[in-house]
């Protein structure tokens, strides 16, 4: 109804107040969150650099810098009360020299990351206390970094992509290991307004991959088989994929489906009608 309509509208900008919403009682359990975030680019020239900062009340502060033209990009996640660096990625994605070359050999990224896996938080008066920035790896008992380098070639004739990923931290073993190929939708993109452009009609990619144990999530780590399936690149079926591991290590062998559906792409098929 317009009345829902009209609280949910409201409810966005109070989205700062949503934690003192807050509560526990029992069986009636009530958390409030909420995203903040802004974007900045280079005027007149965002293709050279831009700069995404977002911060989550439950989280912490995410940024990312990238630059379209140099195909550099950092990003990083400052979490526990702005104390850890939680997450560094940095790197080259879609090298432009090889991008020229694209329906043969496709595009390449290479890039590193350290993400810190820490244990569920134990109660307050538990907790010794930590003063000043901790820094970029993890020195705290119940955490593991996970340091990776990360080598992807993508679109190797339009079809087919690889990927691989090498731990070096907590100790030296292959993280990922993955094939994927994918039927492009050129035929469908005048049909379908141009929505469809940069999305694969059927896509499926499987491999291997590799955690760390994390004894405090019950997790003996080990080398599994994973798989993820796309349609219409905005319905994803997946089963102990990496990048849902990496953050959510307790997910081991369970499915997830997602829906991704961007209104933003959705209303650029009116707004770029040509008139009659």
């Amino acid at each position: 109804s317009w009345a829902y309509a009209g609280m949910g509208y409201l409810a966005a900008f109070a989205a700062p107040a949503a934690p003192l919403m807050s509560r526990d009682q029992g069986l009636q359990t009530m958390a409030g969150d909420f995203i903040a975030g802004a974007s900045f680019d280079i005027p007149h020239a965002p293709e050279l650099g831009s700069l995404d900062v977002g911060y989550v009340y439950s989280s912490g502060l995410y940024t990312n810098v990238s630059s379209e033209r140099l195909a550099l990009f950092a990003t990083t996640m400052i979490t526990d009360q702005f104390t850890l660096l939680a997450l560094v990625r940095a790197g080259v994605a879609e090298l432009p020299i090889v991008k020229r070359e694209v329906r043969k050999i496709g595009s390449t990224s290479l890039y590193g990351r350290n993400m810190v896996l820490e244990a569920p938080p134990e109660p307050t008066e538990a907790l010794p206390e930590q003063k000043g920035f901790r820094g970029l790896f993890a020195e705290k008992r119940g955490a593991v970094d996970l340091t990776t380098i990360h080598l992807e070639q993508h679109r190797i004739g339009q079809y087919v992509s690889v990927s691989g990923a090498l731990a070096l931290r907590p100790r030296l073993f292959l993280h990922e290991g993955s094939i994927a190929v994918e039927m492009p939708v050129s035929a469908l993109t005048e049909e379908a307004g141009g929505l469809l452009s940069d999305a694969a009609l059927v896509s499926g990619r499987i491999g291997i991959e590799e955690m760390p144990a994390l004894p405090w999530y019950g997790t003996e780590g080990g080398r599994q088989l994973f798989v993820d399936l796309s349609l219409l690149g905005f319905v994803h079926v997946r089963r102990n994929a990496p990048s849902t591991l990496a953050v959510f290590p307790y997910a081991e062998g369970a499915w997830e489906l997602s829906i991704l559906i961007d209104a933003g792409s959705l209303s650029r098929r009116d707004d770029d009608t040509e008139a009659p």
